[in-house]
């Protein structure tokens, strides 16, 4: 790896042959990274204890209401997130982190919305031991680069429910 770093809309990432990747949502899909022509050299099944998963991105009108975003639980409150019932507190976000070239990044990057609506941040992974994330057993630690919304729609949106389905 280089010494050598630069900023990329404000993280200042290493600059180095490959990254890791947090993916979420949609993009935890295998073929949603093939479509794109990203091929993952190594997969970790990871969770970030301080992000949840939120549907703060616009998306399309009655077809795609929203998408997927993550935002530090230090920031999400009852006009963040809806929420039904009791306030249960939200789960950590659980995702794949991906180790990808940085070619690769900027293909996915530039895929998502090339920086418009969406900015990169560093962040700590936990990994699993085990592919169950129940299984309480952590690794170490890694740093993943992911992207996080600009502009939050307050409150979210609900996500279609071909959304949900190709998530869950």
């Amino acid at each position: 790896m280089s010494e050598k770093s630069e900023t990329v809309e404000g993280v200042n990432m290493l600059i180095a042959d490959t990254v890791w990747y947090f993916a979420y949502g949609s993009n935890m899909r295998s073929f949603i990274m093939v479509n794109r022509g990203i091929k993952p050299l190594e997969q970790a099944l990871v969770k970030i204890p301080t992000y949840v998963l939120t549907f703060k991105i616009f998306g399309m009108p009655y077809s795609e209401p929203s998408m997927a975003s993550i935002a530090n639980m230090s920031h999400v409150d009852v006009n963040t997130v809806l929420r039904r019932g009791s306030p249960a507190p939200l789960p950590p976000i659980h995702g794949i982190a991906y180790l990808i070239t940085r070619a690769d990044y900027v293909t996915l990057v530039k895929s998502e919305d090339g920086g418009s609506a969406c900015r990169d941040i560093a962040l700590e992974a936990d990994v699993f031991r085990h592919a169950e994330p129940d299984s309480g057993t952590m690794g170490p630690k890694l740093t993943v680069f992911t992207l996080e919304a600009k502009y939050p729609f307050r409150p979210n949106a609900t996500p279609s429910q071909r959304y949900i389905v190709s998530v869950y």
